[in-house]
């Protein structure tokens, strides 16, 4: 059992005795039955969250996040079908994605593969999902770019809920305007910040926040090659999510970030700006040996 899941159930255990009601059922039970289920999240009180932000969409146009108006549909249907290959490799031939597993962490072997791109456009497909919400976690703590894109920098965030253990971090979560689509900033940099991520408080924070049922975590990660902290926050998901920018990340950068990661991690690859892919698009591999396959194409 990881420290995560050791986390989870040590808050449902304090619920349970504290005599906290149990938690309703979701939404879509009839099509998560229980029985699929390996555990069962705990019961954790919902906080309020007293931060919303409407996302400025002129601005990651301008930014070259989102595509100009005549090439918005391809790209929605290019992250489309990264997102259908995704949920379905989650829930590995079942209904229900475990906990655990709904903890993602998106990275790049160096910096420039468009990682904060991915993680912007990934969020927004998987918001339209009617049986899932997103969460997403700005921890690329040098380069904050999904706060700033998302006007959300100098907001309180992971950082800030790490070195408190007062702080509530679901109380951190920040609205959107678009169904499905929660935020949480990187907060005040440290230099501390491995150190950090590879505490116990942060296990609990994780815990915490993936205990909301069918959410989806996805945490954009500083490049592997240039920091320790992408390597430890590839210890906290479920799964990595590698992005590639097709002719030009340097194929001995892959390999050595796959190797970095080790074999332990269960790594996908998102090639980004392929030109030879039916849609132009991308192009997402679902195991680390996959991933080192395409890396050696």
């Amino acid at each position: 059992m990881s420290l995560i899941e050791q986390a989870l159930e040590k808050m449902r255990a304090q619920k349970l005795s504290a005599g906290a009601p149990a938690v309703a059922a979701p939404r879509t039970a009839a099509l998560l039955p229980a029985a699929s289920a390996p555990w069962i999240a705990p019961a954790t009180p919902a906080a309020v969250h007293s931060l919303r932000v409407n996302i400025d969409k002129d601005k990651l146009l301008h930014e070259g996040v989102l595509a100009k108006q005549a090439q918005q549909h391809q790209q929605a249907s290019e992250y489309r079908q990264i997102k259908r290959q995704l949920l379905q490799a989650l829930r590995e031939g079942g209904t229900a994605i475990k906990d655990s597993d709904r903890i993602l962490v998106i990275a790049s072997a160096i910096a420039g593969e468009g990682k904060t791109f991915t993680s912007i456009n990934l969020a927004l497909s998987l918001a339209r999902e009617l049986d899932y919400s997103v969460l997403l976690i700005d921890a690329d703590f040098a380069k904050p770019n999904i706060s700033r894109l998302l006007g959300i920098e100098t907001a309180s965030g992971l950082l800030d809920a790490a070195r408190r253990a007062d702080i509530d971090a679901e109380s951190l979560v920040i609205d959107t305007d678009i169904p499905g689509l929660s935020l949480l900033a990187a907060g005040s940099m440290t230099a501390n910040a491995t150190e950090y991520l590879t505490s116990v408080r942060m296990h609990e924070i994780l815990a915490r926040l993936v205990a909301v049922p069918n959410r989806i975590i996805l945490i954009d990660s500083p490049p592997l090659l240039m920091t320790t902290e992408s390597a430890a926050l590839a210890q906290l998901a479920g799964r990595v999510l590698l992005v590639v920018r097709a002719e030009s990340t340097p194929h001995r950068a892959v390999l050595d970030a796959l190797d970095l990661l080790g074999d332990s991690v269960n790594v996908g690859l998102i090639l980004n700006q392929t030109t030879h892919a039916p849609l132009q698009g991308y192009y997402y591999g679902y195991s680390y040996y996959e991933a080192q396959d395409a890396a050696s194409d």
